[in-house]
């Protein structure tokens, strides 16, 4: 059995949570699509639900799971980043410890001494996080016109009930 030297043990342990760490950012994607996917298919079926049972509740409803959402979105996605970042780190690190001539030394300021994963989850840097996520504007993008179509459609069932009375 061969001993590992303190370098040689440190790298193992950066190539283990690197690996970790990029398998976490991929579950984390895909419970991303699949919170879009969730939120797609329940406006869809409160639509139908509005339109075809004259239901207000539905209507008055989606605002809330789309902002529910939003905010479950919002808390996997800042994880994700979080990920991202200390895969960045990571991987500097083991650029240096490689001694890779393209890597600043000003960049990489700590060795690594311990995994970093614990350290990126505190609470502070997870709120901190969570705050910048919040208006990204790819969330943005995706929530915002499901909002539109909703108070679209019930000023839309507004218009026509009023339509319907002064006739």
């Amino acid at each position: 059995m061969t001993m590992l030297t303190f370098d040689e043990r440190r790298l193992q342990v950066m190539m283990e949570e690197w690996r970790l760490s990029e398998n976490s950012i991929r579950e984390l994607g895909t419970a991303i699509f699949k919170i879009r996917t969730w939120v797609v298919t329940l406006i869809g079926g409160g639509i139908i639900a509005a339109i075809r049972f004259d239901s207000y509740y539905a209507l008055i409803l989606m605002p809330l799971f789309i902002l529910i959402f939003y905010l479950v979105d919002n808390l996997v996605g800042s994880y994700r980043i979080i990920f991202l970042k200390s895969v960045r780190i990571i991987s500097l690190n083991i650029q240096f410890m490689l001694q890779a001539p393209d890597v600043n030394r000003e960049i990489v300021e700590k060795f690594y001494t311990k995994p970093i994963y614990p350290n990126n989850f505190d609470n502070k840097l997870y709120m901190k996080q969570f705050k910048e996520n919040f208006f990204d504007f790819e969330k943005s993008i995706f929530y915002f016109p499901l909002l539109l179509i909703t108070l679209l459609i019930f000023l839309a069932r507004d218009l026509l009930e009023f339509s319907s009375c002064t006739a």
